[in-house]
């Protein structure tokens, strides 16, 4: 996906319209060659993909990405006169009912000049993204913030509040941006801009249910049948191009390598980092997985000199700070697999969010067996444990103390009782200049927000539905798919199509995870599909070893250092805690830090690109 631009309504004056689209698709990193129209009260653009922007009566439409029609009439139009034309059809006899009939992963956007409306919506699943800000006299959007502020229209001033939130979450969460007045568009919400207003709505959710079979045999054979369709799907389109698939050895990377040399008739090659940390090198595991289903095995060693010369590279990449450190690793494996001649690459992400794969969820259950303890005991209990002597060099002590501390959070709360910002007293670690200027609570007000959009539903459907939105669209995917596009390479993820998602959403929270075991229902289902050790094998990922690398001296150590040197003058953190963490790089202190050193450090690459003078 390349993304989309544009606006309705006044352009201020003194601008041409034509230079300001110029603008803001070069935001999307696009082409001068690229589809675009600009009318007296509006424009859109589309980035290098895309079948063009269509123009009806005054009124434009463009589609972007890898969209599916399942209305007969409209799939054919979308074949003869591309995707734009389509969406008008569809605009014209449905309204904003269209998304209903929209599947696949997209970003579309309607514009009439004449009337002054503007609707824009992503896919089902937030592969796609959009932003939008209300101007006097119209709407801008974009598929980034970047072509969001090429508009003139702003200012466009950073907030406070977002750069706290992205200390928070490793991410700005949407709806918020990193823009005040810049919003995000969730996974399946719309916009429908009309009378000078946006108003957005949900217009799809993951049908969740308690009532489902319990025949695991059925439902394994579903589940088979589901997947296959999923990646058959994904690499419909592909022709002569190019198919390889990430590779981490873990269950959802080989699962699409299995089903994916099914579908081509052959082995896809598959892709996967290794490093020199034992604690993060999953390359034993993917080449098992590789070797049980004949892929083409390629891999490629990542070095600290590697992350050196890809930082500020990725910081630019993103429109946003973003602080998740395995997009290096995600980056060179899609780097490898360009080198490779494959231009589609095939992800597995997803998987942990639909079929609870992320170990908070067991975490989560082994807490709630406490909030079955009956009140009068705990009330005797927890001052007995909060007062008995030595209890912190007592170990079985120390744990009983930690356990009941954090059981006693109630829920959504509880999810981050671990995060830096909620253990450390934030007054020792930021500026009092910068907290006046933010909500330290509105992180856990997001956090209860995501939680809250599900009411209803079993505890584990509800982590799940938080962690569609902010582990997966606000992160995963956008690591993903950023990073695939610096190197080069489309992605497709199978296990996001909208069949896959409906049928995890049927079973039952107790197959889903059995005896506090992780994935249950999906391993038992893949035995003898999968080789034995990826389905015995534990939960990593392409996780960066940053702080083992940082414990040692050398060109990151000395990069990070001038980084957070520079950083120090910002305003944001205090300049003590950042020389004392310089000075001390493997005390207990420092290592307590972990990833905030990697948060601090892309945030200044990140603001140096972008807004160099920024202070507080």
């Amino acid at each position: 996906m390349s993304g989309l631009a544009g606006w309705v309504g006044a352009v201020p004056p003194n601008h041409e319209r034509g230079a300001v689209l110029d603008a803001m698709l070069a935001g999307l990193g696009a082409p001068r060659a690229t589809p675009r129209r600009a009318l007296p009260g509006g424009a859109l653009g589309l980035g290098a993909n895309g079948d063009g922007v269509f123009e009806d009566a005054g009124a434009l439409y463009a589609v972007d990405g890898d969209p599916v029609w399942h209305e007969p009439e409209l799939a054919t139009l979308a074949r003869q006169r591309g995707h734009g034309a389509a969406l008008a059809e569809a605009y014209r006899c449905h309204g904003a009912a269209l998304v209903e009939r929209l599947h696949g992963a997209f970003t579309l956007a309607v514009v009439d000049a004449a009337a002054g409306t503007a609707f824009l919506a992503i896919d089902r699943m937030g592969i796609g993204t959009l932003c939008y800000a209300p101007v006097p006299g119209g709407l801008v959007f974009g598929t980034t913030t970047d072509a969001v502020r090429a508009h003139p229209a702003g200012p466009w001033a950073i907030s406070p509040q977002a750069l706290f939130d992205y200390f928070f979450f490793s991410i700005i969460p949407a709806p918020g941006s990193v823009y005040t007045g810049v919003r995000k568009v969730l996974p399946a919400q719309s916009v429908d801009f009309r009378d000078g207003r946006p108003t957005v709505r949900a217009y799809w959710s993951v049908p969740y249910t308690d009532a489902a079979t319990t025949d695991v045999e059925a439902l394994s054979r579903d589940l088979h049948q589901v997947l296959d369709t999923a990646v058959r799907a994904s690499m419909n389109g592909t022709g002569g191009t190019s198919v390889g698939a990430f590779l981490s050895g873990g269950l959802d990377s080989s699962t699409v390598v299995g089903l994916a040399g099914e579908a081509a008739d052959g082995p896809v090659p598959s892709f996967t980092i290794t490093f020199d940390a034992p604690d993060f090198d999953e390359g034993d595991y993917a080449r098992i997985a590789a070797a049980h289903f004949g892929s083409p095995y390629h891999s490629y060693a990542v070095t600290d000199a590697d992350t050196v010369d890809l930082l500020p590279r990725l910081a630019a990449a993103y429109d946003e700070p973003f602080g998740n450190a395995s997009a290096v690793a995600c980056y060179y494996c899609a780097k490898l697999a360009r080198e490779h001649g494959v231009e589609v690459l095939l992800a597995g992400d997803g998987g942990d969010e639909i079929f609870a794969g992320n170990a908070r969820y067991v975490m989560q259950q082994v807490f709630g067996f406490y909030e079955k303890v009956p009140k009068s005991v705990r009330r005797v209990l927890e001052p007995v444990l909060s007062g008995m002597p030595g209890g912190d060099r007592i170990g079985v002590l120390r744990r009983a103390r930690g356990y009941v501390r954090r059981a006693s959070v109630p829920m959504p709360e509880r999810l981050e009782t671990y995060n830096f910002l909620v253990q450390n007293d934030v007054s020792n670690v930021l500026t009092p200049e910068f907290l006046e200027r933010v909500d330290a609570d509105g992180p856990l007000r997001t956090v209860r927000d995501v939680f809250g959009r599900l009411d209803d539903a079993a505890p584990l459907h509800r982590m799940l539905h938080y962690d569609r939105y902010v582990t997966l669209a606000d992160n995963d995917l956008r690591k993903v798919g950023r990073m695939c596009a610096l190197a080069g390479v489309a992605v497709r993820y199978p296990f996001l199509d909208e069949e896959v998602v409906g049928f995890a959403a049927r079973i039952p929270p107790d197959l889903l995870i059995r005896h506090l075991r992780l994935r249950d229902f999906y391993k038992r289902a893949m035995r003898g599909f999968l080789p034995s050790a990826v389905i015995r094998k534990q939960k990593h990922g392409f996780g960066l070893p940053f702080r083992v690398w940082m414990a040692r001296p050398g060109p990151l150590r000395n990069l990070v250092a001038d980084v957070l040197t520079a950083f120090s003058e910002r305003g944001i953190v205090r300049r003590e805690v950042i020389n004392r963490l310089l000075t001390h790089w493997d005390d207990n202190e420092a290592r307590a830090y972990g990833e905030f050193f990697w948060y601090m450090t892309t945030l200044e690459l990140w603001l140096q690109c972008r807004h160099p003078g920024f202070r507080i």
